[in-house]
């Protein structure tokens, strides 16, 4: 399974991000985005929606959003190199390296699961993203690009159709995660090219 989380936390390559970033640019991006309006309004919305749980964030890259969760937050990612950083860069809070696809789910038990910037990363792994919604008892939130911007229509058709950013924005997550006992709750654009989804128990 490829890494999750923002491709700026890994090297790539293939077709959609041919030449691999050394790692020292990739911390530095890192390090512009994170100072970003855009990135401070999705911080926010961790904090407001799930400040006080136990977090489990899958794919959680450098720990961006760990300070915005109470202690008993866990983030994990495949990638190793960010898992290191993460833990240099928050050294109160704990990072896994875990493949829920080769590993199953993550021990422990978690009010809600975060997904900032993984889902379109996942969108094509189906038993993933069931091992880790499933994970919640409250809530599932999403953060990921905002399929409603003007212009991502052309991408739909266009340069992305076989990308990650293509199969995400056809990706019926709303169904994905209905048929696994989950509803939207609310739904909001966090302004630039994000939005956030909340959902809960559709027995709760």
């Amino acid at each position: 399974m490829a890494p999750v989380g923002p491709s700026v936390n890994r090297p790539a390559r293939g077709r959609e991000h041919p030449v691999p970033i050394p790692t020292p640019c990739r911390l530095a991006l890192h390090r512009l985005h994170e100072r970003s309006a855009h990135a401070r309004r999705v911080r926010d919305r961790v904090r407001e929606l799930v400040g006080r749980d136990r977090v489990l964030e899958v794919g959680s890259g450098y720990g961006d959003n760990a300070p915005a969760c109470a202690a008993g937050y866990l983030g994990v990612d495949t990638a190793r190199d960010a898992v290191l950083e993460a833990r240099r860069r928050h050294p109160d809070r704990e990072f896994l390296i875990w493949d829920l696809a080769a590993q199953g789910p993550v021990p422990g038990e978690f009010d809600a699961v975060l997904l900032c910037l993984a889902v379109h990363e996942l969108s094509e792994r189906d038993d993933v993203l069931a091992t880790a919604v499933d994970q919640a008892s409250a809530r599932v939130l999403v953060i990921d690009y905002d399929p409603d911007i003007r212009g991502w229509a052309r991408w739909r058709e266009g340069a992305l159709e076989k990308g990650k950013l293509g199969r995400f924005l056809r990706f019926d997550m709303n169904a994905f995660l209905a048929a696994r006992g989950w509803h939207e709750a609310d739904s909001r654009p966090l302004g630039g090219v994000y939005r956030s989804w909340v959902f809960t128990r559709a027995d709760c």
